[in-house]
């Protein structure tokens, strides 16, 4: 089930109930913070600038380039799974960026492969603890960047 939200300046909270064939799910707004609450999980997406912080919980062990800049942060969770998803820029060129992750992820123990297809890399893999897919490509903003979006998942223990 999919549920997108848009709302629009106001900071007072406003809860309703979506159902569809496939269930329900409560939709809160609360300021520049909306979460879905169902049966089949949780997701929370921030607007304000603590979107562009990395949860308390994202896994330290996953790096970022020193000059990253955060655009947006999901941060998704499930009985069965917790997920990030971390959108960023870097100064780092497509292939320099994907050699730091590359590295990194060889460091972490993850096993993975890589795709390169015209002006995108794509990382996909993962460890003992995660499951992971990492795409690089030029920054539509700004040429000298690139942008890098991270998924992670973590099974539940």
């Amino acid at each position: 089930m999919s549920v997108w939200l848009v709302g629009c300046g106001s900071d007072a909270k406003e809860t309703t109930t979506v159902t569809t064939e496939e269930g329900s799910a409560e939709v809160s707004k609360d300021g520049d913070k909306v979460t879905v609450k169902s049966d089949e999980g949780n997701v929370t997406i921030t607007t304000d600038e603590n979107a562009k912080k990395l949860p308390k919980d994202f896994p330290q062990d996953i790096p970022l380039p020193d000059d990253a800049a955060i655009v947006n942060t999901i941060n998704m969770s499930s009985d069965a799974m917790k997920s990030f998803m971390i959108s960023l820029t870097t100064g780092m060129s497509l292939s320099q960026a994907a050699d730091f992750y590359r590295e990194a992820l060889k460091n972490d123990g993850y096993e993975f492969a890589d795709t390169v297809a015209q002006d995108q890399i794509s990382l996909v893999g993962e460890n003992d603890t995660y499951n992971m897919l990492i795409i690089i490509k030029p920054d539509v903003a700004d040429a000298g960047r690139s942008s890098v979006m991270m998924t992670f998942g973590s099974l539940q223990k």
